[in-house]
């Protein structure tokens, strides 16, 4: 295929029914190639051009070639799946019916592989449109690897602390809008109760739980932090 494959399926066509976005693409390749090729290769999202029908990449931007660890010359009349970067083919085929079907997708969170095995979190989004008769597909994806390791290291610590503070023999309970949130076994055997019990008690309940003639010192306190 020639380098400039993104300008290579400019032609004249017709408009069809296609949605709003699928229109400004088409409209995009008739008035400027060049305009459309500039901005795919410019676009700091990982880009890729595929054929609806049978999947064979058409051109890829640089980020793509990036994110994936292939070149631009490997990945282009290949499919995703001969490549092995889909985690299972029946989920590609999953997006790729419903983005024929709707025409469009956002959002859509998707595991992909690297040439080198390695695995990586995206957020994708994708364009059917249609141009000199045929289908392409334009897909998006931004790597959200980074955001995933540390969302599951706050996890990680979070299980980590409700396990000791759990097992702790120091009463330890935690309100938030005068509302248990967490409460150990041992704070509820302290005062006599299950720890069900102390989860469903009313902000009232909550408010009694402290000795009525400390009441105005602890609360005052309390007030007092989370005002900073």
């Amino acid at each position: 295929l020639p380098h400039n494959n993104v300008q290579g399926i400019a032609g004249t066509g017709t408009e069809d029914s296609a949605a709003p976005e699928r229109k400004s693409i088409e409209k995009a390749l008739r008035r400027s190639p060049q305009l459309f090729s500039a901005i795919f290769r410019s676009n700091p999202a990982a880009t890729i051009l595929s054929s609806l029908s049978n999947g064979r990449c058409v051109d890829v931007n640089e980020a793509y070639a990036k994110l994936v660890g292939f070149t631009r010359e490997e990945l282009i009349g290949k499919t995703t799946v001969e490549l092995n970067i889909w985690i299972s083919a029946e989920e590609r085929q999953r997006v790729v019916t419903e983005l024929a079907q709707k025409g469009h997708l956002e959002n859509v969170e998707l595991t992909l592989r690297k040439k080198n095995g390695e695995l990586i979190n995206t957020v994708a989004g994708g364009e059917v449109f249609t141009w000199d008769g045929q289908r392409y597909i334009l897909s998006f994806f931004f790597d959200i690897s980074e955001r995933k390791r540390m969302e599951e290291a706050l996890r990680e610590s979070e299980d980590k602390y409700r396990t000791l503070a759990e097992q702790s023999l120091q009463g330890t309970w935690v309100i938030q809008d005068m509302r248990v949130v967490f409460c150990n076994q041992t704070f509820a055997n302290m005062g006599g109760w299950t720890v069900d019990e102390v989860y469903s008690f009313s902000p009232e309940e909550v408010t009694n739980i402290i000795n009525p003639d400390d009441q105005k010192r602890v609360w005052g306190r309390f007030r007092e932090r989370l005002e900073g």
